[in-house]
């Protein structure tokens, strides 16, 4: 009897923890920047996926915030849900129109980090230096997922909103963000058509370049004219 006891009680424990919880009894996080990174980095919007920025510090009243769920709309309307049920996983509904795309550990209030990194070293590998970017929406192929959530590979030219919902040490939603504002992939489905932003910074590269040239044609000559005068005038042996 004690078998049909335990499988009884893990079920009641999963019911629970996927039970519907009302927008109404979460609180709102302020005014969020989901995509200020527009300015900062190259490829932020991409013909099938887009960053976003994360919230770098929380701070829960009467809770400790300990990990963030992203939730993504497909649609350019604001979607119409009112609780968190209607947030579906795309690998147990491929056609939701909301989903899950992701969780991932808070960032304790002293510290600011992401998902997604750019690291770079030391010349002497003594320290690596972590810059944050934000989280890449739209990385998976959902046949290849084995976790709770697939991030699924977005559609070019469609405009997508998200949602942060921060959960608590048990895995409890406490508080979210509300919906983005609408962010739109690039209507691109291949790379080489991708505008990086680079032609913006082409003129000042391609000064830079000459003027590197230039001097390097400088230094040789007077390289090589610092080695004769120096062997004419050292001693003869």
């Amino acid at each position: 009897m004690k078998v049909p006891c335990l499988l009884l009680c893990v079920a009641t424990v999963i019911m629970g923890l996927a039970s519907a919880v009302p927008f109404s009894s979460l609180s709102k996080l302020p005014a969020f920047s989901f995509f200020g990174n527009q300015d900062n980095i190259i490829g932020n919007r991409m013909g099938y996926s887009f960053i976003t920025n994360i919230p770098s510090c929380i701070s829960g009243a009467g809770y400790t915030p300990a990990s963030i769920l992203l939730a993504v709309s497909t649609s350019a309307a604001v979607p119409g849900v009112s609780n968190t049920d209607a947030i579906k996983s795309l690998l147990n509904d491929s056609r939701a129109q909301v989903y899950y795309a992701g969780q991932f550990n808070t960032v304790p209030c002293r510290v600011s980090r992401d998902v997604v990194q750019v690291s770079s070293k030391a010349a002497d590998n003594s320290f690596t230096l972590t810059t944050v970017l934000g989280y890449q929406v739209g990385s998976e192929v959902c046949t290849s997922v084995k976790g709770l959530y697939c991030n699924q590979v977005l559609e070019p030219g469609t405009p997508y909103r998200v949602n942060f919902f921060i959960l608590d040490a048990s895995n409890v939603i406490r508080a979210y963000t509300d919906w983005s504002d609408i962010v739109t992939t690039l209507n691109v489905t291949n790379n080489a058509q991708l505008d990086s932003g680079l032609s913006r910074r082409s003129g000042g590269m391609v000064v830079i370049t000459v003027l590197l040239s230039i001097a390097l044609f400088m230094l040789v000559p007077a390289l090589i004219a610092t080695l004769v005068v120096g062997r004419e005038k050292s001693p003869l042996p």
